[in-house]
């Protein structure tokens, strides 16, 4: 009867403290390159953005490339940020996603270093949506 006893007082302490653990307040999704001359402030910024989401109580992931961006992913944040990505290259599934996400009010948008490096890069187009988004304004390339 003492086994059956510390057994169920056992259960009950570990059902308990897991109740007892606050859910994060919000969920962030983060976009960082993973390579590059940039790399090392996205390490940094890691650093200090997990930091932060201890602190405040929400939690992060982290990916390194557009590919996964879609409804479905995107709908399980509140928040995304960009650190250290820009807004060329997407994946055109991605590129509609966050179009949706921001414009239905699905979640919140931070972009930190060049994540509003607008422009004609690399051989790709100007985000003619992002370029509003930014309020009109555009790094000129020559």
């Amino acid at each position: 009867m003492k086994k059956i006893a510390l057994i169920f007082n056992f259960c009950l302490l570990t059902v308990i403290s897991a109740w007892a653990q606050k859910a994060p307040r919000f969920k962030v999704i983060a976009l960082y390159e993973s390579g590059g001359h940039h790399i090392e402030y996205s390490k940094v910024a890691k650093v200090w953005l997990d930091k932060l989401a201890a602190d405040s109580n929400f939690s992060v992931d982290y990916i390194q490339s557009t590919d996964r961006i879609n409804d479905a992913f995107l709908s399980n944040y509140q928040l995304f940020i960009q650190l250290d990505y820009p807004p060329y290259a997407w994946k055109e599934k991605a590129v509609k996603a966050f179009e949706k996400y921001i414009d239905e009010g699905k979640g919140g948008w931070i972009g930190f270093h060049h994540a509003t490096l607008l422009g004609e890069f690399d051989g790709y187009a100007m985000w003619n949506w992002f370029w509003n988004f930014m309020g009109g304004s555009a790094i000129k390339t020559t």
